[in-house]
């Protein structure tokens, strides 16, 4: 069993690394960062980033904020992912709530939050304590048009609900489910390493008719 849940976590990694852009800064921050001691990673990520709409940032400096945070997470280990994520997924779920944010932005922010919950149970259970499980449900609900942010939030919730039993529990619970993982099914997953609704399905042992 656990050889076969590294084998899934490892696809799932470089499907990921494979399919996000991260900004020239960020890159640049954590290609120096992976030579950094933990407490380092630490003092960037408290220099507390104004993620809130009404700040003077520009969107475009918020998602690089925010692209930056993931990117720590991902090359820092346990320690600076948990870090992380006590500090901002309540922000990071804030975001993705309010429905007059940038649609941009809050890509982003799904993509952040796999980042914060890969291997990491600590923050696979944050997620579900703010709801996060959910809020990815209703955000693909309310863009169903949205076939990027469908394809990020099933990876979001892949990372969320993989080996946590309580979370797969929760998730069997939300009436637009199925109705999400269909659609998924059905996207177009070219560039990406396998199509993230059928594998969503087939760890919750859900038959999905199309």
């Amino acid at each position: 069993m656990w050889r076969a849940f590294a084998d899934i976590i490892r696809r799932h990694s470089h499907a990921f690394l494979a399919s996000t852009v991260a900004p020239a800064s960020a890159n640049q921050d954590t290609g120096s960062a992976t030579t950094t001691e933990p407490h380092n990673y630490e003092m960037q990520l408290l220099a507390k980033y104004n993620l809130s709409s009404n700040s003077t940032n520009s969107n475009d400096e918020r998602i690089r904020a925010i692209a930056k945070m993931g990117h720590l997470c991902w090359t820092g280990g346990t320690d600076v992912a948990e870090f992380a994520g006590k500090l901002y997924l309540p922000d990071l779920t804030a975001i993705l709530e309010n429905y007059m944010e940038s649609l941009a932005v809050k890509l982003q922010v799904v993509k952040t939050i796999a980042e914060f919950c890969y291997g990491n149970k600590t923050n696979q259970n944050l997620a579900r304590s703010l709801s996060i499980i959910d809020s990815l449900i209703n955000q693909m609900c309310t863009q169903e048009e949205d076939v990027e942010m469908r394809r990020w939030s099933l990876h979001a919730l892949f990372f969320i609900l993989i080996d946590n039993d309580i979370n797969q529990a929760v998730t069997m619970r939300n009436p637009n489910l199925k109705r999400c993982l269909r659609a998924g099914k059905k996207d177009s997953w070219e560039g990406w390493e396998h199509n993230e609704g059928t594998e969503l399905a087939f760890m919750l042992k859900l038959t999905l008719a199309i």
